[in-house]
């Protein structure tokens, strides 16, 4: 063993083990082919130190010579899968399509294949020469043109990665750029070194020092591993996620500043040249997005005026850290032009619907009418009183349906106020039936309540029917009364009360099996809607049907 040098060989050997536990810890943690081309970078850099590291600790001249052969595995193929490591991180993946890979490896299969056969033809070191008879001493090896076309091919490779990265670091947000500094670093130190070694300005003759810049790299790889979670937060997620989202994405910092925008966001105008750019700038054409925004309201549907006339729903989320520490906002844009068009067509569908339900409850109510004013025009030519009375009964039964469609199309058309149908309907009942308008007293007084029409046709039936027996039976021979309509709510439960002060019915009538129309359909409708019937007759005739709104 060359003492002399082993303290360069150990740094050496000690600094492959590390590049190979980085490549390692990489391959566990490997999601995307970014991971897979770290791992290649790293293996190269392992084998570049691993044969520099030999090459001190080895006595022979056919033994340095050797591992200096297996340093070309790194030595050729490091800055290819720089430069390649370099576009997948940046985002280029358009050109590493596998025959540009296959082409940036061209010439470093060649350079090693050199390197095993220079016995044969010298074109890599013409001529290798110790620099000192003693044993282990360093080797010169001369340039030949296969050594300076690698050296011009690696330089060429690891200045484009540099620009490409420098290019990245100015567009990319904060949380970016102390990762791309260092990787920065990483490519620009060895490359220094290297031009060192290759003009021969180093002051130890024969000493190649690139193998050390790439311990230095290493080191910096290691920090930005570990200290900066370079594997876990690098683009990776940008790239699968980030960039390929649908929905437009801006992420502002604590100041309000852009950091990040996907390409969706061109939705509303917007492109990377705005990064950096504050929210006011950024939204300078869009006021309405600009207020939202800065509401700070979650979600918002915004419509976009000249020149995108678009509809847009805006999301707003705050942005903490690990440790709960306000970072920014992240604001989502998706265009909701198609959903706003089909809310418009359904809205007009459905007015289109209800307008013509409208019109077809006003032709029923008109239907009704007719019937009722032709049977009305049939009664005058009836003389016999009973005939002309189930006349009488049957316009009211229709009145009373007619007047529950009227208020369907002038109120709603699913559902009626039912608070002011009973004094409608008594009105025009009372005009009906009593001559003497100053003998019988109406004492309406009911609470408001909506039923859709399947409810409110039979209740308005019922309704007919008892206030029609009241007026007929309950004051004859000019008696005087009050005939009282109430109604009230207590919780789901309705009740509508029809009672008069009159002359009760009869004792002996079995109300419930009578064989009077008007009872039987009072207690045939009261079933049809799920209501109880309570009669009183102990003052009078007193009515009162009770149902549950909620069935």
């Amino acid at each position: 063993m060359n003492f002399q040098y082993s303290p360069y060989g150990i740094i050496l050997m000690a600094s492959a083990f590390i590049i190979l536990s980085l490549g390692i810890y990489s391959y566990k943690k490997r999601s995307s082919t970014l991971h897979t081309y770290f791992i290649f970078f790293m293996i190269s850099i392992f084998l570049w130190c691993l044969g520099a590291g030999m090459e001190f600790f080895s006595i022979a001249i056919w033994a340095k010579v050797f591992w200096i052969k297996v340093t070309y595995f790194g030595v050729a193929t490091v800055a290819p899968l720089w430069f390649i490591f370099v576009l997948n991180y940046a985002n280029y993946e358009k050109y590493l399509k596998p025959t540009y890979i296959r082409l940036l490896f061209l010439i470093p299969v060649i350079v090693i294949i050199m390197a095993f056969t220079n016995e044969w033809h010298g074109l890599l070191w013409p001529n290798i020469i110790p620099i000192s008879n003693q044993p282990g001493a360093i080797l010169i090896y001369e340039h030949g043109p296969v050594f300076f076309i690698n050296m011009i091919y690696s330089f060429s490779l690891a200045v484009i990665g540099l620009i490409i990265l420098t290019k990245r670091l100015i567009t990319s947000s904060r949380k970016y750029r102390q990762q791309i500094s260092i990787l920065i670093l990483v490519g620009l130190i060895p490359l220094i070194f290297s031009s060192l070694y290759a003009f021969h300005v180093l002051p130890i003759v024969g000493l190649d020092f690139s193998p050390f810049a790439l311990v230095i790299a290493g080191m910096l790889l290691a920090l930005s591993i570990f200290r900066f979670h370079f594997l876990d937060i690098l683009p990776v997620a940008h790239k699968i996620l980030f960039k390929n989202m649908v929905n437009g994405v801006l992420v502002f910092d604590d100041n309000e500043k852009l950091m990040e925008v996907n390409s969706a966001a061109s939705l509303i105008g917007i492109s990377p040249e705005d990064i950096n750019r504050n929210a006011d700038e950024v939204f300078g054409k869009f006021e309405e997005l600009k207020s939202v925004y800065m509401a700070r309201k979650s979600e918002s549907e915004v419509f976009l005026g000249e020149p995108l006339n678009q509809w847009i729903q805006a999301q707003i989320t705050p942005i903490y850290d690990d440790e709960d520490i306000f970072q920014g906002h992240l604001l989502i844009i998706q265009d909701i032009n198609k959903r706003k068009k089909l809310e418009d067509e359904l809205k007009k569908s459905l007015e289109e619907k209800d307008l013509m339900m409208k019109e077809i409850h006003h032709r029923v109510k008109n239907n009704f009418m007719i019937i009722q004013s032709l049977l009305q025009l049939q009664s005058r030519h009836i003389d016999n009183e009973d005939v002309l009375e189930i006349f009488k009964e049957s316009q009211n039964r229709i009145k009373s349906m007619a007047f529950v469609h009227q208020r369907l199309y002038q109120q709603n058309l699913k559902k009626i106020n039912f608070g002011d149908y009973p004094e409608t309907l008594a009105s025009d009942i009372f005009k009906s039936y009593v001559s003497n308008p100053d003998q019988i007293t109406l004492d309406i007084d009911t609470e408001d309540v909506t039923l859709d029409i399947d409810t409110a046709i039979p209740l308005g039936l019922i309704l007919n029917e008892l206030i029609s027996n009241s007026l007929k039976y309950a004051f004859p021979k000019g008696r005087n009364g009050i005939l009282t309509v109430k109604s009230y709510l207590k919780g789901s439960k309705y009740s509508l009360i029809v009672s008069d002060n009159g002359i009760g019915l009869p004792e002996d009538l079995d109300y419930e099996n009578s064989d009077s129309l008007g009872l039987k359909l009072i207690y045939s409708l009261s079933d049809q809607i799920g209501a109880d019937v309570k009669l009183n007759t102990t003052n009078g005739t007193k009515f009162e049907i009770t149902f549950d709104l909620e069935n």
